[in-house]
């Protein structure tokens, strides 16, 4: 985002914390399945965030996404990049398959800020009830809008590529260590081309009857492709832009019903970057701790 110049405009200090309320809804139709296996399911979703001070920040998503799913796994359900497909719970498929394609819409403050179109693709390979390969292709079309916190020059697609190894601790596969990489590309403006490598490990581990805890650790570095991304230098001392994200996060989750969860969630996350502003205060970096409890309901 970038910042609004106006004489009404008071500056905002990165110290200051806020309280933010947050809601997701999600509606699902399947149809019956489909010949050799295949099962179908269109998702309609929405959501938003919404802040007691920062209220310029208020954010509301909506969109639908197209599921088309082959295979089974113990635990109900395939992920992809673009979310999770129900599907028979039964010994894990050999191969399974899972595509997806997507619209989506962000309004920030009330307008009109982001909109994506995206297509996706995920196999995973099983070579016994506990290991697990899984495959991830992701293509997204960004449109930025005319938004004063947006810049159209970040309009553009993204192609991402990922691979994960799982290791399951027991065959329902509640109980997992996962690892891995992500490579991706970004064509949009000068400013904001770029190449991005990433890894992450993911546990997830039941405590005790009804508790599991979630926890995941990653890095990422991002490099960008022109010294146009140096958005507070000059021509003749701009440089190419150089991003290095870290962070983690932990989630425990206590079934209260077969339906119904309550969770209680910690996120860390820096950035470091190696564009400054004049005098060389950093220009981009940031720590961002969140601290978040709600309930999940499907019904």
């Amino acid at each position: 985002m970038r910042p609004v110049r106006s004489r009404q405009a008071r500056r905002v200090s990165g110290a200051r914390s806020d309280s933010v309320a947050s809601a997701d809804l999600q509606a699902t139709y399947e149809p019956r399945e489909l010949p050799q296996g295949w099962n179908l399911a269109v998702d309609l979703r929405g959501g938003g965030f919404f802040h007691k001070d920062f209220s310029y920040l208020d954010l509301v998503r909506s969109g639908a996404v197209l599921q088309l799913a082959h295979g089974q796994d113990p635990r109900g359900f395939l992920e992809g990049p673009l979310g999770a497909k129900r599907v028979d719970s039964g010994p894990a498929s050999r191969y399974s398959l899972l595509l997806q394609g997507g619209v989506d819409e962000l309004r920030l403050d009330g307008a009109s800020y982001l909109r994506s179109l995206a297509a996706a693709g995920s196999m995973v390979v099983s070579t016994s009830d506990l290991e697990a390969t899984q495959f991830d292709l992701h293509v997204q079309s960004l449109n930025y809008f005319h938004h004063p916190l947006a810049d159209p020059r970040r309009s553009g697609t993204e192609v991402g590529l990922a691979v994960r190894q799982i290791l399951f601790r027991d065959r329902p596969r509640n109980s997992f260590m996962a690892l891995g990489v992500f490579a991706g590309q970004r064509n949009a403006g000068s400013a904001f081309d770029r190449t991005s490598l990433a890894g992450d490990f993911e546990m997830a581990l039941p405590l005790a009857p009804r508790w599991q805890l979630d926890w995941t650790v990653a890095v990422g570095r991002e490099d960008f492709e022109h010294s146009e991304s140096d958005l507070f230098a000059s021509a003749e001392s701009a440089r190419k832009r150089k991003d290095t994200t870290w962070g983690g996060s932990a989630t425990l989750v206590f079934d209260m019903t077969d339906r119904l969860r309550l969770l209680v969630r910690g996120v860390y996350q820096r950035r470091d970057s190696n564009v400054t502003f004049s005098g060389g205060l950093p220009a981009l970096d940031y720590r961002r701790t969140l601290v978040e409890t709600g309930l999940s309901w499907a019904f």
